[in-house]
């Protein structure tokens, strides 16, 4: 998962809706990996309950600028029903309005 949302407040739903389209894709899961560098995807990610910390990789890449940084691998199960499919969030949201 990319995040490409740079101080606009929108990471949560940035990834909430790729979540919702890959699961609308039929995926069953999701793994991805951050770099502990990235404080704005880690703090959006912790506000996000389905997503679970599988682990850390240490010295996992360089940053430019910061030196060795650890990676975090995260993991997503599709089947829990807190998480909608792209067609059910857009559902959702017209039900709002």
């Amino acid at each position: 998962m990319v995040v490409l949302c740079q101080d606009g407040g929108n990471g949560l739903e940035f990834i909430q809706l790729v979540v919702a389209v890959t699961k609308q894709l039929g995926y069953r899961a999701l793994i991805n990996s951050i770099y502990n560098t990235n404080v704005r995807v880690h703090t959006s990610g912790r506000r996000m309950p389905e997503a679970k910390i599988l682990g850390v990789i240490p010295r996992a890449g360089y940053v430019n600028g910061y030196g060795w940084a650890d990676e975090t691998l995260v993991f997503v199960d599709f089947s829990s029903t807190s998480i909608l499919t792209f067609t059910q969030m857009i559902q959702q949201n017209r039900s709002r309005l």
